[in-house]
């Protein structure tokens, strides 16, 4: 393994105002800083700090860290809460292949 193999990883964030934001990074940390920092206006997260950490998973291929994080925010904030809980037997996930059958490739 060379010393420039890096991981690119799904986050999740949870909001002062209880929502998630959905993240794909190689650096988890300083997107953390970045986010609660507020460098840019426009993102979701500016008027929602402080944030932090609830959810990280590793990709050693950046689309599919991508195509997981798109799924991941197909999710309703009830669902997200669930997730990220660990909750995989909450009645927002027993009909696995309803809604497209998203929730089955996230576990």
């Amino acid at each position: 393994m060379s010393n420039n193999y890096r991981y690119y990883y799904v986050y999740i964030l949870k909001c002062e105002d209880a929502s998630y934001f959905t993240g794909v990074s190689n650096d988890v940390e300083e997107r953390l800083f970045e986010h609660n920092v507020g460098i840019n206006p426009k993102c979701y997260t500016y008027l929602r700090r402080p944030v932090k950490v609830v959810y990280t998973k590793a990709f050693e291929i950046l689309q599919e860290a991508i195509d997981y994080g798109r799924q991941l925010k197909l999710l309703s904030t009830r669902e997200m809460k669930a997730f990220v809980n660990g909750d995989f037997n909450h009645e927002e996930f027993q009909g696995l292949n309803q809604n497209g059958g998203y929730y089955s490739d996230l576990f």
